[in-house]
């Protein structure tokens, strides 16, 4: 097995010490976490990869698998560990008398959320991507009868023109607004700094890591009938995703429908062949499929980002 060197922000940790608690995990009830003490960065052929470090005693209640982390300052913590041989889990897997260890990359770096104009947005490291768990909400509202314009503000729709529908369910975007005008896949657009809107392919790479199109959606839809209509059919939200219900803004003079029943979601990417259309995905409260679309870039859909 190749070296691999495991730092945290001021210490190294012995790889010798982890190998030999590899042998020792546990598996017991699941609790809910807590604060984390911090992360391990893990130096691989294939890059760098993010461990989340929390308490022991919180992995331990967790129910995964439990390797017994000392660090030089002698603060005590422990990384989880995936039995899997999924390959999106890392490409780094240890061999134990109990099978194949494999570590899970924390694609966000071990952060949580991030601040954006003023408000804080969930993130969730999904496979090998770092996406926003919630949609955006950013930008001068307008009616939903007036059209967005390159006009140098950032503009949204709220449905049915109720700012306590953005604060709730995020803003609905056209999708040149969205792209800040531009046409090129992946842009910025209205992201923060440091992440880009999801091209076409990216979201694919989303909907396979949950199983494809038939199984993505109720995996990343939210929980509960609290914003979905019921049945809300499958909904696990494995992964932390949570998608939410938010409607779409129309095409004829603005009208909002299907709030609680679909989600829809923008892709940076445009049709191959026709300028009014972009692809998107949507997601329904009585299936389980997420389906994708070529949509007229006038509709308003909710937007999500994915980091650099």
């Amino acid at each position: 097995m190749k070296n691999i060197n495991i730092l945290t922000d001021k210490n190294i940790i012995s790889l010798l010490s982890l190998l030999v608690f590899l042998f020792g995990f546990v598996s017991l009830p699941r609790a809910q976490q807590n604060a984390p003490l911090g992360n391990i960065a893990i130096e691989t052929p294939s890059g760098k990869l993010y461990l989340e470090i929390i308490t022991i005693d919180e992995a331990i209640a967790d129910g995964k698998g439990v390797v017994k982390i000392v660090t030089g300052n002698g603060i005590t913590g422990a990384a989880e560990l995936v039995h899997t041989d999924h390959e999106d889990a890392s490409p780094v897997r240890i061999s134990t008398p109990a099978g194949i260890v494999s570590w899970r990359a924390d694609a966000c770096g071990g952060e949580h959320s991030i601040n954006y104009q003023g408000q804080s947005y969930r993130i969730t490291g999904i496979g090998n991507q770092c996406w926003t768990a919630e949609n955006l909400n950013v930008g001068n509202r307008i009616n939903g009868n007036i059209e967005m314009t390159n006009n140098g503000t950032i503009e949204k729709y709220c449905y049915n023109n109720d700012p306590a529908n953005c604060d709730t369910l995020g803003a609905l975007y056209s999708w040149n607004e969205m792209m800040t005008y531009s046409t090129t896949p992946g842009i910025q657009g209205i992201c923060p700094n440091g992440w880009h809107l999801p091209t076409s392919q990216e979201i694919n790479t989303l909907i396979g890591y949950f199983g494809g199109m038939y199984t993505a959606g109720g995996k990343m839809k939210e929980t509960g009938i609290y914003h979905w209509n019921p049945p809300n059919t499958g909904a696990t939200d494995t992964g932390g995703f949570t998608a939410l219900p938010g409607g779409v803004r129309g095409l004829n003079n603005g009208n909002f429908t299907e709030i609680g029943t679909r989600a829809w979601f923008w892709s940076s990417s445009k049709h191959a062949s026709n300028n009014y259309i972009a692809q998107a995905r949507n997601l329904y409260y009585a299936t389980t499929v997420a389906t994708n679309h070529g949509s007229n870039k006038g509709y308003g859909y909710s937007v999500r980002c994915v980091k650099n």
